[in-house]
């Protein structure tokens, strides 16, 4: 088995491209779990309050991605990734 010097490793893109295949792939060689991002932010939308997790609970609301631009999105989505944090380490 191929030496792993992560913990989580985050695949992202646009629908379609094959990250599901690429996950597959990357948990056959080490050995790892997939967890889909869109489960855990289901899971922290329905058992939390938009107050303690804004970022996963920001596009519920009348929020725009178009409008935010790429400086938004990119900031949305570094947002969300430290919201993961706690939830993935108690897995």
């Amino acid at each position: 088995m191929t030496k792993r010097n992560w913990t989580v490793l985050l695949i992202g893109g646009s629908s379609g491209i094959g990250k599901t295949r690429l996950a597959k792939k990357v948990s056959e060689i080490y050995k790892a779990k997939i967890i889909e991002a869109d489960d855990v932010s289901s899971l922290i939308k329905a058992t939390t309050k938009k107050e303690d997790y804004p970022a996963v609970h920001y596009w519920m609301g009348d929020s725009d991605w178009r409008q935010a631009g790429i400086d938004g999105n990119v900031k949305w989505l570094k947002d969300v990734s430290a919201e993961f944090v706690l939830p993935l380490e108690s897995l």
